[in-house]
């Protein structure tokens, strides 16, 4: 699919698109599992970039034979080791803020579409002084289906008032492209080398290396 070259709203996706966060949510993942004696795969990270917290614990639980412990005591354990990973190393995208800077200066609105909790993003965006950047924050406690489910796109749309056409997505992991073609959005997918793309998955999408490059799709 061919993006619409004067959109009236970007919808960007936080970690690994605007946050470059993979790393840090890796060493959380993998510090949660050594808490309980397990190891983990970037392949089995990389299923579990999209889905609810709800849903990422529930995996863990029944994969690695956890069953024996409460999900609320591990839901507690992981989201502190996501904070405590994120106040150590997390920093934006290159040239995130100039981006975001120059799409507003080009009148496009921009909304954030991610499947972290409220509390959580509210914590990223102050770190980044980026609280007034988004006319709209949508956030995965406001959907009952987490990504590849379009649920969370399709919200952000509503929100929005647009017509599919006007919008244009911004994301980087395999189940936020499949939510946002799903949604029947355009998307341009940022190269991500931890838990890269499939040919197929690429297929309908524009893909950049790094954010500065979507004023070359844009013009």
């Amino acid at each position: 699919m061919t993006p619409d070259l004067k959109p009236k709203w970007i919808f960007f996706d936080l970690d690994g698109t605007l946050s470059d966060s993979l790393e840090a949510l890796y060493k959380a993942y993998e510090g949660f599992l050594a808490r309980y004696d397990r190891t983990g795969s970037r392949e089995e990270f990389c299923l579990l970039n999209g889905p609810s917290f709800d849903e990422i614990i529930d995996h863990l639980r029944r994969a690695h034979q956890l069953e024996e412990h409460s999900p609320e005591r591990m839901m507690t354990d992981f989201r502190a080791g996501i904070l405590q990973a994120f106040m150590q190393d997390l920093q934006p995208m290159a040239g995130a803020d100039e981006t975001l800077s120059r799409l507003s200066a080009r009148g496009i609105r921009l909304m954030l579409v991610t499947a972290g909790s409220r509390d959580e993003v509210m914590q990223v965006l102050r770190r980044f002084n980026w609280q007034d950047r988004f006319e709209a924050i949508i956030t995965g406690d406001m959907v009952t289906r987490a990504k590849p489910d379009p649920a969370i796109y399709l919200k952000a749309l509503e929100r929005s008032k647009a017509e599919a056409h006007q919008v244009l997505v911004v994301e980087d992991a395999p189940h936020g492209v499949e939510a946002a073609q799903a949604a029947g959005l355009q998307v341009v997918c940022i190269a991500n080398q931890l838990c890269p793309l499939s040919d197929e998955q690429k297929k309908g999408a524009s893909c950049i290396r790094a954010l500065p490059e979507i004023f070359q799709i844009l013009g």
